[in-house]
């Protein structure tokens, strides 16, 4: 607000972008992206460098500070930019980790939607379905509410592709098959 008021001659205004592709849809005069080298082409300047880190809730950086981040970084699902960002990989190599070690996320294009996501919370759902997945032990029944279930690893074709599921085996004889996109859909 002080540089508007300082200067009553220009006019600012802010759009949100979550493409550098979408940087030519708009009129302005500069545009100011968080990219990696390389990722922009024609005229540019870089204005600072700002190196990337892994952004949690409350409950994250508690876990990180017990287990401390390579685990953790391991463990929950990631949150994606978009479908083809390669920031995670980028990350996870420069920290010596291995990327297909750890839990496959969900893409969130919308960078303010991604930072309310990771505000409330969101791998929750994704944290408890590993919990559910890493039940499964063939030939052993649990108990899952009234009835008893043997619990088995699989995939299963998705309308995202082939994806992590659970089949259900209950005592009766019933099968069920639940992806982990089915799994998530019961949260939202």
């Amino acid at each position: 607000m002080r540089f508007t008021a300082a200067h009553p001659e220009i006019g600012l205004r802010f759009v949100p972008l979550n493409f550098i592709a979408e940087m030519e849809s708009i009129d302005a005069d500069i545009s100011i992206c968080w990219a990696k080298e390389g990722m922009i082409k024609g005229s540019h300047e870089r204005l600072f460098a700002c190196p990337a880190c892994p952004t949690g809730n409350i409950k994250i950086a508690e876990r990180v500070k017990k287990e401390g981040i390579d685990d953790v970084l391991l463990s929950v699902p990631l949150l994606l930019d978009s479908s083809d960002s390669i920031g995670w990989q980028d990350w996870f190599d420069r920290a010596g980790l291995d990327l297909t070690q750890s839990q496959q996320g969900l893409s969130i294009a919308d960078s303010n939607s991604r930072v309310q996501a990771i505000i409330d919370g969101h791998s929750s759902w994704q944290e408890l379905w590993l919990i559910f997945r890493n039940k499964a032990q063939p030939g052993v029944l649990q108990e899952i509410g009234i009835s008893s279930y043997e619990i088995k690893k699989n995939t299963k074709s998705t309308s995202k592709g082939s994806e992590q599921s659970v089949e259900l085996h209950e005592d009766a004889g019933k099968l069920w098959s639940i992806s982990r996109q089915d799994f998530g859909a019961l949260f939202r």
